[in-house]
């Protein structure tokens, strides 16, 4: 490690030393063969044993100070919530059109999977967000202008993605085909 400070170890005390693909699969079986690049040059990772890549790579002094720092997601979400929670509509219908659509997206997909002790995370975020995207115009009108650039065909989730994904808790669609397909993976 060169001069700069490693934050998570300086208040942990020590360093981990862990293959970070073990903690996202959650099963100890990833053997790093190699780290590369595919055919679009997006980084992968080859997996002894694995059937696909692993679309990335995370290193582990990464995966700590990111699992460190997201952490702090749902505290601030908390906070924002209850500075704003007195503005949240009654009725969503009266949000905006933009806002309302985040809403019904929220409500219908990431709510409506029920997981267990996500929900009141979503709703929270959910209320923030919306709040936020109705009362500040400049930031609503921005990504209203800029999110139909996203492709969406570029966020769905690939093989690869799925047959990783099996091992976690989440109720993803086609789960259950994957599993047939590939196993359950452990977790």
């Amino acid at each position: 490690m060169d001069k700069k400070i490693n934050f998570l170890n300086f208040i942990l005390g020590k360093k981990k030393e862990r293959n970070s693909l073990n903690e996202i699969l959650g099963d100890g079986s990833f053997e790093v063969l190699e780290i590369g690049k595919d055919k679009d040059g997006r980084i992968i990772t080859k997996g002894e044993g694995q059937k696909f890549p692993f679309p990335g790579f995370t290193d582990s002094e990464t995966l700590e100070v990111v699992q460190s720092a997201k952490k702090l997601i749902p505290m601030g979400i908390d906070f924002m919530y209850s500075a704003i929670v007195k503005y949240i509509p009654k009725d969503p219908k009266e949000y905006c059109r933009f806002v309302a659509e985040v809403y019904r997206w929220f409500n219908d997909t990431l709510i409506a999977r029920d997981e267990p002790g996500m929900k009141e995370k979503w709703i929270k975020m959910r209320d923030v967000i919306c709040v936020f995207l109705q009362h500040d115009d400049a930031y609503r009108f921005r990504l209203q202008d800029a999110l139909p650039e996203l492709n969406l065909e570029e966020c769905k989730l690939i093989e690869a993605d799925r047959y990783f994904f099996r091992a976690k808790a989440y109720n993803f669609k086609g789960r259950e085909e994957t599993i047939k397909k590939y196993g359950e993976g452990k977790k």
